[in-house]
Formats: C-alpha cells, sequence, structure tokens
C-alpha cells in the first residue's frame, strides 16, 4: 500500500464553478486538465485517495470521463452534495472502489466528511473536510481540523501524512 491522499470539491466537467468559486481557469478543458495533471504528480497508482465530496457535475460528458479515468491511485468517494449520481456511475464510470454515503473514519480519530462537523478540542476526534471552498469564515486548518476544498489545495490532492503534520504542530503532541 503507498500514501493515502484527499481533495474534495474538484466538480470535474462543472463550468459554473469556475466564475462562482474564481478558480483560476480559463475555462473547462483548463480546469479538466490542471486538475488531472496535478493529482496525477502526486498520486501514484499504489496510493489511495479519499474523494472528500462533490467530485463530478451531474452533466459529465465522455469528453470529461476520459480524464477521471486517468486519475491514478485506488479511489474512494464520500459523498458530497452535489454527487448525484447513482453508486454504478461512480463504481463503474469513474473507477472508484467504494462510495460512502455518511462520514467515515480513519484510525480511530479522523472523521471525513464532505460537510465540516462541529468539532472541538473536548472531542476525541479531528476531521477532514471540504464543501466550503474559500469560505473565509472557515480556516484551513486548526487543532481539530483541515479542510481539503481544492481550492485550498492548490487543486491537488494533499497527503494524510501532511494533515497530520499540520494538525498536530498545534497541539505540538501526538494523539
Amino acid at each position: 500500500m503507498g500514501n493515502i491522499f484527499f481533495i474534495g470539491d474538484t466538480h470535474f466537467s462543472d463550468k459554473n464553478i469556475i466564475n462562482f468559486e474564481k478558480r483560476p481557469f480559463k475555462n473547462l478543458l483548463e480546469q479538466t486538465e490542471r486538475l488531472t495533471e496535478n493529482w496525477n504528480k502526486v498520486v501514484s497508482e499504489n496510493d489511495i485517495v479519499y474523494i472528500v465530496g462533490d467530485f463530478v457535475d451531474n452533466s459529465i460528458g465522455t469528453d470529461h470521463l476520459k480524464y477521471i479515468r486517468k486519475l491514478n491511485g485506488t479511489k474512494y468517494l464520500i459523498r458530497g452534495n452535489h454527487d448525484n449520481h447513482d453508486d454504478e456511475f461512480y463504481l463503474n464510470e469513474c473507477d472508484i472502489k467504494k462510495v460512502y454515503d455518511h462520514p467515515i473514519i480513519l484510525e480511530n480519530f479522523w472523521i471525513v466528511s464532505h460537510e465540516p462537523m462541529y468539532v472541538n478540542s473536548n472531542y476525541p476526534y479531528a476531521n477532514i473536510f471540504a464543501h466550503v471552498h474559500n469560505n473565509p469564515i472557515y480556516k484551513t486548518s486548526s487543532e481539530r481540523h483541515y479542510c481539503v476544498s481544492s481550492e485550498r489545495t492548490a487543486f491537488t490532492p494533499i497527503s494524510f501524512d501532511y494533515i497530520k503534520s499540520v494538525v498536530y504542530n498545534y497541539s505540538n503532541r501526538k494523539f
């Protein structure tokens, strides 16, 4: 097994997200190519990627599916509010290994959810989430969370080891 990565809010094939989130892409093709290129620069075939929701737009066509099928790694989808296809679409067309309809827990500490969950220093968990894009109300990281919206990760999957180091450094201890 290789490394573990996270990314959310990729919105493959969603042309509206470019203007809505002021993404630095001229058009949909540039966004799709950059997301694919960035992904494959850091993720190998032996790695695992948790897609933390809002993976592809409902209007995805075969032009964009060819890029999605080229994404490296074993992919798991935590369904987001824009992931409205049935599981078969993600499993068969997008090469997703498993689709989760609810948050998951990794290493008995990390809750991975599309939308941010309320956690504080008294909770025994930390939250990895997306959904908020660049909303300034949410910080990218804290002692108990890390946001993996693609706008906050330079449109590139981010390693679990990096997330752990950032969160752990808030308190200078390991949980």
